[in-house]
């Protein structure tokens, strides 16, 4: 039997296994890192929350310039997720600023009812602020917007 006619289409077959594990492993590491790590974002109690952004607003600074934006950053959009899961109801989600009394910058998410009212008797989330905020001053000065 001639065995070199085989040769080709098996290792074509194989090369294909191969490639497509490759881009399905490639693939499924590439998702899992864009996961906030559940340590950052934690639920918070209603007293908690006021605290912290109590302490934010004592040490803001106002604004003069008009509110372009906001940039939501990963943890927040996972602590809306998991507060949609919680209560499909829900008719949004508003982002509180906090400040532990470190000095450092938390955000409280909270979702809304369709009145525009604080769940605040449901789960809330506290979360990292990193890479979000209002714009200015987290804005892309290339954007068009």
């Amino acid at each position: 039997m001639n065995y070199n006619i085989l040769r080709k289409p098996l290792f074509t077959f194989t090369a294909g296994i191969f490639f497509g594990i490759s881009l399905i492993s490639f693939y499924a590491f590439m998702n899992k890192s864009a996961v906030p790590q559940t340590g950052q974002i934690v639920k918070v109690d209603i007293t908690s929350a006021a605290k912290l952004t109590k302490n934010y607003k004592a040490a803001a600074k106002p604004m003069d310039e008009v509110l372009n934006g906001f940039t939501v950053n990963t943890y927040q959009l996972e602590a809306m997720n998991r507060l949609l899961k919680e209560n499909p109801a829900a008719a949004g989600f508003r982002i509180y600023l906090g400040l532990t009394p470190e000095g450092a910058k938390k955000s409280i998410v909270v979702g809304i009812d369709s009145n525009g009212t604080d769940a605040t008797s449901g789960t809330k989330y506290k979360t990292s602020v990193r890479n979000s905020g209002p714009c200015p001053t987290v804005c892309d000065s290339s954007s068009p917007f």
